[in-house]
């Protein structure tokens, strides 16, 4: 469904200037430290239904990212295509339910795959600062830090487009915007 703007509406740039990202970031995310293992991070990004661990130093304060591209791209680099042969056979500790099921190895920890933060963003950032950050960086996420320098909430790509759309992404957002 394609909203028509009308003259009495602010364009879709102006309102991104005008928010902030601290009304559409996810709160307190899930962190991880540089020394937390794979198998760990996959689990989180499973049970969690996430994409994207901000990865944080004894204080808080952001040092990388792992998202599931990292992940996959870390498997093709490491040219990680072993073949099971045959159902029930077990590789690697995993016992496989299919015949010709790919074989990931899973080992390492989020700082062999993290991609170190260059950049995050204040509470107070607009969602179009986000949005470019995102866009010129390629990034699906950004952080988003405290006055104090820790990770305090994360806004991605899926979010602005939630946003941009005027629907919600997470049930917390219902009624909002």
């Amino acid at each position: 469904m394609r909203r028509e703007l009308t003259r009495d509406q602010p364009h879709p740039i102006e309102a991104a200037r005008g928010a902030l990202v601290r009304d559409l970031m996810t709160r307190d995310p899930v962190t991880i430290t540089a020394d937390t293992g794979l198998e760990q991070v996959i689990e989180v990004f499973l049970s969690r239904g996430m994409s994207h661990l901000p990865v944080v130093d004894e204080d808080g304060r952001a040092i990388g990212m792992v998202s599931k591209t990292d992940l996959v791209r870390d498997a093709h680099v490491r040219g990680d295509t072993e073949v099971s042969q045959e159902p029930g056979t077990k590789a690697r500790g995993i016992r496989y339910i299919e015949a010709d099921a790919h074989v990931h190895e899973v080992g390492g920890l989020a700082r062999d795959v993290m991609t170190p933060i260059a950049v995050s963003l204040p509470e107070t950032a607009s969602v179009a600062d986000a949005a470019q950050v995102i866009a010129s960086g390629q990034l699906h996420a950004v952080l988003i830090a405290g006055d104090d320098g820790r990770v305090v909430g994360l806004v991605s790509s899926v979010d602005i487009a939630a946003w941009v759309a005027g629907i919600s992404a997470r049930p917390e957002w219902r009624g909002t915007r």
